[in-house]
Order: C-alpha cells, then structure tokens, then sequence
C-alpha cells in the first residue's frame, strides 16, 4: 500500500457520497463515530468534510447574507 494509493482513493469520493456522510451526523443523529463505522472510514474524515461543506458554503454567501 503506497501513499499514492491511498490519496487516488481519496481523491475518487465523490461530493455526494461526503455530504451523505455528513447528513448521518447532522441530520440523522448518528455520532461522527457510528457514522464513520457504518461507512468504513476513519472519523476525523466526516469531521474534516463537513468543515469543507461549512466553509464551502459560508463562501457562497454574499456580504449582506453573511452579516445577517
């Protein structure tokens, strides 16, 4: 198992698949644990993708959106 590999697979999540997993958490009541586990995937990824998801989105806001 090569570092390469491991970052192709990564890289081949789709932005579905992480905002599914993200949606366990935040609108399932799942754990980031328990969701993580049912997904085969290490938790701080589903913590790392929603902060991805937050940020992403914060940045489509404009200005006067952001300040309300």
């Amino acid at each position: 198992l090569t570092f390469q590999t491991v970052f192709d697979a990564f890289q081949s999540i789709t932005k579905e698949f992480k905002a599914e997993a993200v949606a366990l958490v935040t609108e399932q009541g799942y754990s980031q644990t328990q969701a993580a586990q049912s997904l085969g995937i290490a938790p701080n990824m589903i913590a790392r993708w929603k902060r991805d998801l937050e940020t992403e989105a914060n940045d489509s806001l404009s200005i006067s959106e952001r300040e309300e």
